[in-house]
């Protein structure tokens, strides 16, 4: 995956190419959708937006910079043969709070509206009593996880700085 954006040219630095998060394409109409997460973290202190937060808000936000032209997904989505060849993008944002943007949610919901429609009964082995209820638990899992990487990742740099400042470093425990 990591040369998917072959469009970007050879030169690219390192962070500029565009690679999806998720492929995935539907089983009767075969469009590929192509889907890149964003999470935003940043609720309490949104800065620099227009106005007061709303619940929502900074993951539609950050489905708009996916699609932005400059720090978004803009020039892939122009040259890439997978979209020539139509398929579609998803800028999936989600806050940390759970809210899922407007793409985001209209993705879902059609999944949601499929799987209702669809009476395979291979597809009815998640762990929950609904579709809704089962992804809506994998999504929450994997926010809580990610916010814990961060929090243990702080943690670790606050732990060996507090060692140095207080003279005992020699003391620290590993890390």
């Amino acid at each position: 995956m990591k040369n998917w954006d072959h469009t970007a040219g050879p030169n690219v630095k390192e962070g500029q190419r565009r690679v999806p998060d998720i492929i995935c394409t539907d089983p009767y109409s075969k469009t590929v959708y192509i889907i890149d997460v964003r999470i935003a973290w940043n609720i309490s202190t949104s800065g620099g937006g227009d106005g007061e937060y709303y619940t929502g808000k900074l993951a539609k936000e950050a489905e708009d910079v996916k699609n932005s032209t400059g720090s978004g997904w803009g020039h892939c989505l122009k040259h890439h043969q997978d979209f020539k060849d139509g398929a579609k993008f998803i800028p999936f944002g989600v806050e940390i709070s759970g809210e899922l943007g407007p793409a985001a949610q209209q993705f879902f919901d059609g999944a949601q509206r499929w799987i209702r429609a669809t009476h395979d009964t291979s597809l009815y082995h998640w762990t929950a009593p609904s579709f809704r209820r089962f992804w809506t638990q994998r999504l929450g899992v994997s926010l809580v996880n990610s916010r814990a990487k961060v929090g243990m990742a702080a943690a670790r740099r606050d732990w060996a700085n507090t060692f140095a400042r207080s003279g005992i470093a020699s003391m620290a425990p590993p890390l």
